[in-house]
C-alpha cells in the first residue's frame, strides 16, 4: 500500500498527497466510538473507560478486594434532641487512595455519612432514649461489569449515647406548674365528693334512727294501756321524720354522684391539659442550634457564615459576645429544621450594619415547589441598624411548600451584589414554633377588640395579615423611616384607599369649622406670609410671576407644559425637545427614548458618546469612549451598510480597526488586524474549517508533544535494539490526565518481519503505555507500515523507551521518493517514526 505521508514525485502528486494527509490527520482529531479502554492502576487493579464500564462510562479500582481501615477519631455527643457524630478524618493504617466515605450507624441502621472530616447531625430522637453508635469505612471499588462493589471495614466499637432533651428548664418548670394546678383542682373535687359521701352516710343514719323510733312508737301503741290517741300521734310523727330522712338520703346520694362525675371530668381535663402541655413543649423549642454564632460550637446550623468577635462596628448586646458576618447575597441552613406545614414560627435576631451603601438585610424561608422561592419574613434597612437593633416577626410556612424533607430552609440574605452584599452582622437568631401561643394571643386580642367595641389601627410597612381583621380596621402605611405615607381601610375582602367624608372639620384650638369643598377653602382665618401673598394674585396666577422656591411643599399636576418658544415641553405623548425646524430631536415616552443626531453620557470628562458624524468613515452611526479631546478616542464601535453588505468594526483607531465582521453576497468574514495576536487562558484552541497562511492552506494535526524519527536504512542487527532510552516525558495538569494519539511507522523490505515497540513508564517503573508495530512478511516486497492507537495517561512525569527488532530477512529502506514525509519536522524525509499527539 502507499502511505499518505510518502513524498510523491511530481508537483501535482505533492498537492494531492498534501490534501489527503490533511484529511487523514483531521479525521484523527474527531471523536468516535473507540470501544473500551483498560488502564492498569495500583495494587493489581485497573480502570475501565468506555462501553465495558457500565452506565457510568468509567469504573475505577476494578478488582480491588482490600477493605479500608477501621475509622478512628470518632466522637459521639447529643444536643437538642439530635445525635452529633464527629470524625477527624483518620483510618487505621491511613486513608487509602480508593477511600469513598464512612457510614454512621445508629442501633445498626445507617443514619448518615461523612466523606471528609467533620460532624454529622442525626435525628431527631426521643429525649432520654439510649442508642448505640458505630461507624464503618467504605472504598470505591467496582466489579468487572462496571457496577459498584465497595469493600467495607469492620465496625468500630459501639458507643452508647443518651439523647439530651430539646426543652429548656424554664419550659419544664412551667409545664410542671400547670400540671400541679390541674392536680390541685382534682384534689378539690375529690374533697367535695368525700363531703357529699359523708352527708349521704349521715342521712342514712338519720333514716335508720327514724325507722327505729317508728317501731318503738308502734310497740308502745300496741302494748299501751294508757291513752291510745297519744300513742297514735307519736307514731305518725315518727313516720313523717322517717320519710323526710329517706328523702334527704336520696338527695345526698345524687350530690355524691354529681361530685364523682365532676372528679372524673377534672381528671379528663387534667389529662388533656397535660397532653397540650407536652405538645407545646415539643413544638415551642428553639430550632436554631447556635443562636450566638459562637465559633466554639461550630456551624451547627450549616449557614456557612464567618463567626467570631471582630469586624462589627460595635459589641453585641449582652448576653451575646459573638456574631456571624454576612459577606455575600444568600445563605441557607443546611441542616433539616423540624418544621411542620400549617404552623407559625417566630423569627427574631439582633443585627447591625456598617452603613457603607449596603442593601437591605432579609431573613425568611427558601423552598422549592417546583421552582425556587424566597419568602422574606423580616426586612431591615441599613439606616435602621446603625447600632445593634432587635427585629422579629411571626410568619406561617408557605402554602405552596410541599412539606418534604430538606425542602424548606431558613434564608439569610442581603438584597444586593458585590460590595452592597456585605457589611452586616447578626446574633441571637431565634426560630420557634409559636402557633399555639400566637393563637391564644390572637384570641385574646380579638376578645379585647370585641369588648372595647372599637376598630384597630395598625401601623406597619408591610400589609397586615388578613386573619382576625374587622370591617373598618385601618392600616397606616409606614416608610423605612417610620413616616406615615398612606392610610388603607379593610372592607372585608381587602385593603382599599381610606376616604374621609365629613360635613365639617373641627380643628383643635379653633372656635369654628373649616369647610373643604370642591374649588374652595372656607375658614374664619387663613394665614400666609407677606412674601407669598405678594407673589399670588387673588383672581389670576401668572406663571412668570410665581416664585417656585416659595411653593416647595406643593405638587403641580398638569397634562401640558411648554416653554414660550414651544421647543421643550411635555404632553400626553411624553417629554420632548424639538429643533428650530419643529422636528423632534429628543423624545421620552411609553415607547422608549429616542435621541436624534447624537447622545453622550456627560458634557465633559470620561464619557460614552453615540454619534453619526464624529467617527471617520461611518455612515450609519457609532459608539465610542472619549475624553476631553474627541479627536483621540479611547475605543470605537461603528459600522455601515452599502445596500449589499453590512460591516461592523471595532478598535482604538478610526483609521485602522483591530476587529471587523462583514456579511454580504459572498458570505461572512471576520478579521483581526494586529502585529501580534495572543490566545491565553487555555491549553488548547480549536479551529473549524480551512486554515490559510499568506493565502496558502495549512492543516493542523493537534499539539504534538513527542516525536522520534530516523532516516537510517540498511539491515538491522539480530535481537532487540534500543533506539531511545530513559527520555523524560511530562503529562501536565490541570485535571486527571490527557488523551493522546500514538502513531508509529516503518518502511520495510524483504521476506521477514520488523517491529517497533514504545514503552512509557512511571518513575517507579510501572508501565503506563505499551504500543507496538509489527510488519507482516512481504515476500521480497517493499512497503510502508503504520499503527495508531489512542491512549490515556494520568498527569505526571514518565520515562520513554523505544526498541526495534527484526525477524528473518528484513531491511529498512530509505528511498527518498517513497519514504515518510512530515511538513512539521526537520529533516522532512525519514524511514521510521513514533509520534504522540494530544487529542
Amino acid at each position: 500500500m502507499q502511505h499518505t505521508l510518502i513524498t510523491p514525485q511530481s508537483p501535482g502528486e505533492q498537492l494531492a498527497a498534501l490534501a489527503a494527509g490533511a484529511l487523514d490527520m483531521a479525521s484523527r482529531q474527531q471523536t468516535g466510538n473507540i470501544g473500551s479502554v483498560t488502564i492498569p492502576t495500583a495494587n493489581g487493579t485497573k480502570l475501565i473507560a468506555g462501553e465495558m464500564a457500565g452506565e457510568q462510562g468509567i469504573a475505577p479500582w476494578v478488582g480491588d478486594t482490600t477493605p479500608p481501615g477501621i475509622p478512628s477519631g470518632i466522637g459521639v455527643d447529643s444536643a437538642a434532641g439530635m445525635i452529633l457524630v464527629s470524625w477527624d478524618g483518620s483510618l487505621d493504617g491511613g486513608v487509602p487512595a480508593d477511600f469513598d466515605h464512612i457510614s454512621i450507624l445508629v442501633d445498626g441502621v445507617e443514619a448518615g455519612q461523612l466523606r471528609v472530616r467533620g460532624t454529622a447531625t442525626l435525628g431527631p430522637y426521643e429525649a432520654d432514649s439510649v442508642h448505640q453508635v458505630t461507624a464503618r469505612a467504605w472504598d470505591d471499588a467496582h466489579a468487572e461489569d462496571g457496577s459498584p462493589a465497595p469493600n467495607g471495614s469492620d465496625p468500630t466499637k459501639p458507643v452508647s449515647v443518651t439523647v439530651k432533651s430539646v426543652v429548656d428548664a424554664s419550659e419544664i418548670k412551667e409545664a410542671q406548674d400547670k400540671a400541679q394546678q390541674a392536680i390541685n383542682q382534682i384534689a378539690g373535687v375529690q374533697q367535695t365528693a368525700a363531703s357529699a359521701s359523708q352527708a349521704a352516710a349521715d342521712a342514712g343514719k338519720a333514716a335508720a334512727s327514724a325507722g327505729s323510733t317508728a317501731s318503738q312508737a308502734k310497740s308502745i301503741a300496741d302494748g299501751l294501756s294508757g291513752s291510745v290517741g297519744t300513742a297514735v300521734s307519736t307514731a305518725n310523727s315518727a313516720a313523717a321524720s322517717a320519710k323526710q330522712a329517706s328523702k334527704d338520703a336520696g338527695d345526698a346520694k345524687q350530690k355524691a354522684g354529681q361530685a364523682v362525675g365532676s372528679a372524673n371530668t377534672a381528671v379528663s381535663q387534667s389529662a388533656a391539659a397535660s397532653s397540650k402541655a407536652d405538645a407545646a413543649l415539643s413544638r415551642g423549642v428553639e430550632l436554631v442550634r447556635n443562636p450566638a454564632f459562637d465559633p466554639a460550637w461550630g456551624d451547627l446550623d450549616g449557614f456557612g457564615l464567618a463567626m467570631g468577635t471582630t469586624g462589627a462596628p460595635a459589641k453585641p448586646p449582652l448576653p451575646y459576645a459573638t456574631y456571624g458576618a454576612l459577606t455575600q447575597r444568600d445563605y441557607f441552613s443546611s441542616w433539616r429544621f423540624p418544621l411542620d406545614k400549617g404552623r407559625r414560627y417566630r423569627f427574631g435576631f439582633w443585627c447591625i450594619c456598617d452603613g457603607k451603601g449596603r442593601e437591605d438585610l432579609r431573613i425568611g424561608w427558601r423552598y422549592v415547589n417546583p421552582s425556587t422561592h424566597w419568602d422574606q419574613a423580616v426586612t431591615v434597612a441599613q439606616e435602621e441598624a446603625s447600632s445593634w437593633v432587635w427585629r422579629e416577626a411571626v410568619v406561617g410556612t408557605p402554602d405552596q411548600w410541599t412539606d418534604t424533607d430538606h425542602s424548606l430552609s431558613v434564608w439569610l440574605n442581603i438584597a444586593g451584589y458585590g460590595a452592597q452584599a456585605t457589611g452586616w452582622w447578626i446574633t441571637g437568631l431565634t426560630v420557634r414554633d409559636v402557633t399555639d401561643s400566637q393563637a391564644a394571643k390572637d384570641q385574646a386580642r380579638q376578645a379585647q377588640t370585641t369588648a372595647d367595641g372599637k376598630n384597630r389601627i395598625i401601623a406597619a410597612a408591610g400589609e397586615p395579615a388578613h386573619a382576625g381583621l374587622a370591617l373598618g380596621d385601618l392600616w397606616m402605611q409606614l416608610d423605612k423611616s417610620s413616616n406615615v405615607v398612606g392610610i388603607q381601610v379593610w372592607n372585608g375582602k381587602g385593603f382599599v384607599d381610606y376616604v374621609l367624608l365629613a360635613q365639617e372639620v373641627l380643628v383643635a384650638g379653633s372656635v369654628g369649622t373649616i369647610c373643604l369643598a370642591d374649588g374652595a377653602v372656607v375658614a374664619d382665618k387663613v394665614t400666609a406670609s407677606e412674601a407669598l401673598l405678594k407673589k399670588l394674585l387673588v383672581r389670576k396666577i401668572k406663571a412668570d410671576e410665581i416664585d417656585v422656591g416659595m411653593l416647595t411643599a406643593a405638587i403641580v399636576k398638569s397634562g401640558l407644559f411648554s416653554t414660550p418658544d414651544g421647543l421643550v415641553g411635555f404632553d400626553q405623548s411624553g417629554f420632548w425637545a424639538k429643533g428650530k425646524d419643529g422636528s423632534y430631536v429628543f423624545r421620552a415616552s411609553g415607547d422608549g427614548v429616542q435621541a436624534v443626531g447624537g447622545f453622550q453620557t456627560a458634557r465633559s470628562g470620561d464619557r460614552i458618546q453615540l454619534s453619526q458624524t464624529l467617527i471617520q468613515g461611518s455612515t450609519t452611526g457609532g459608539l465610542q469612549g472619549i475624553g476631553d479631546d474627541p479627536t483621540h478616542p479611547y475605543w470605537l464601535i461603528w459600522g455601515d451598510h452599502n445596500g449589499a453588505s453590512s460591516r461592523l468594526l471595532m478598535g482604538t483607531s478610526p483609521q485602522q480597526p483591530q476587529f471587523s465582521a462583514t456579511i454580504g453576497p459572498q458570505g461572512s468574514t471576520a478579521g483581526v488586524a494586529a502585529n501580534r495576536v495572543d490566545i491565553a487562558g487555555s491549553e488548547s484552541a480549536s479551529i473549524s474549517g480551512d486554515i490559510t497562511v499568506n493565502a496558502m492552506p495549512r492543516y493542523g494535526v493537534g499539539r504534538r508533544v513527542y516525536q522520534w524519527m530516523s532516516n537510517w536504512s540498511g539491515v538491522p542487527v539480530d535481537g532487540w535494539v534500543t533506539e531511545v532510552a530513559n527520555q523524560m516525558f511530562v503529562v501536565p495538569g490541570p485535571g486527571e490526565g490527557r488523551w493522546y494519539m500514538c502513531d508509529m511507522g516503518a518502511r520495510v523490505a524483504g521476506n521477514g518481519e520488523y517491529g517497533i515497540r514504545l514503552e512509557i513508564s512511571t518513575l517507579g517503573g510501572r508501565t503506563a503505555v505499551r504500543h507496538a508495530l509489527l510488519s507482516p512478511p512481504k515476500n521480497g516486497g517493499i512497503d510502508n507500515f503504520t499503527a495508531s492507537r489512542m491512549v490515556f495517561m494520568k498527569a505526571g512525569t514518565y520515562v520513554v523507551r523505544i526498541q526495534t527488532i527484526k525477524f528473518g530477512d528484513v531491511s529498512i529502506d530509505m528511498n527518498a521518493d517513497w519514504a515518510f514525509a512530515d511538513p512539521y519536522t526537520d529533516p522532512h524525509v525519514f524511514s521510521r517514526y513514533v509520534f504522540l499527539t494530544e487529542c
